[in-house]
């Protein structure tokens, strides 16, 4: 049944508007008034509810109003007419984007819908109960922009400017990572890291005359900003990992800023300082 009534109101003849019906004539060009024909011709406003006032007929054809072709797209998105309990409502895929309600009920509407310049008004052609055919026009608010995400962020550079991952902080310098040797104190160690992610690494001890040296060899791996692991390939015996991190020197006699590597094991532990090339 509401498919009919839309049909027969969408055909609706000149004699049915000359017995108190309206249909759309155009929007003006500055987009603040609409044209509506029928027994006379009305201008009316855009603002909801609209004002309207009889206008000449022969004045209203030469002033500058514009009717676009029926539609039922939107901005390139589905647009429809539609009455929800005697309300006339317009809307543009999931969204209402127009909805009024005139003083006597909507019974039928045309679903199709005639769209301003720039997609800013719709006018919808409806029929009121014992009232006759109207026309109402929605000013519709820009669409809201769609948001950007924004780039990311470049990552933060580690302390001592190297950038914010184990690898460039590993590598950013040189490779090459060492612990001065203090007599029957502390070894002397010296790390170099190589881009094939194989590694040398040389300890040094000396108290009262006697000095010893040891060399190994092996691969790292990094993982994530501050981690990074020695693998000990035993030939027989199971491979191990020292585990280092990264983290700012506290030594007075750092650079400002410069990162440390600490290696720690159950036997072992060291602190070692980049190598400037």
């Amino acid at each position: 049944m509401r498919r009919a009534l839309v049909f027969l109101f969408a055909i609706a003849s000149p004699a049915a508007l000359a017995a108190g019906g309206y249909g759309f004539a155009g929007f003006s060009r500055d987009g603040s008034r609409f044209l509506k024909h029928g027994a006379d011709d009305r201008e009316c406003t855009v603002a909801l509810p609209p004002v309207c006032q009889p206008v000449d007929r022969k004045g209203s054809r030469g002033a500058g109003f514009v009717k676009p072709p029926r539609t039922k797209k939107l901005a390139g998105e589905p647009v429809e007419a539609l009455v929800e309990e005697g309300t006339v409502v317009v809307r543009a895929g999931d969204r209402v984007i127009g909805r009024f309600e005139p003083e006597a009920p909507a019974i039928s509407v045309n679903s199709n819908v005639f769209v301003g310049a720039d997609d800013a008004l719709v006018a919808v052609e409806y029929e009121a109960k014992g009232a006759g055919a109207d026309v109402v026009v929605f000013a519709l608010a820009p669409a809201p922009a769609k948001e950007v995400a924004p780039a990311p962020a470049p990552a933060a550079p580690a302390p001592g400017g190297a950038p914010g991952n184990a690898y460039d902080r590993a590598m950013s310098k040189g490779g090459v990572w060492e612990q001065r040797m203090l007599p029957c104190d502390q070894a002397g160690v010296r790390l170099t890291l190589k881009k094939d992610r194989t590694f040398a690494l040389r300890v040094d001890t000396k108290c009262e005359g006697k000095r010893d040296s040891t060399e190994m060899a092996g691969k790292w791996s990094s993982e994530g900003a501050t981690s990074l692991g020695l693998v000990f390939e035993n030939a027989g015996g199971p491979t191990e990992v020292l585990a280092c991190k990264f983290a700012r020197c506290a030594a007075e006699d750092a650079a400002p800023g410069e990162d440390c590597l600490s290696c720690e094991s159950d036997d072992v532990s060291f602190l070692l300082r980049v190598v400037r090339r």
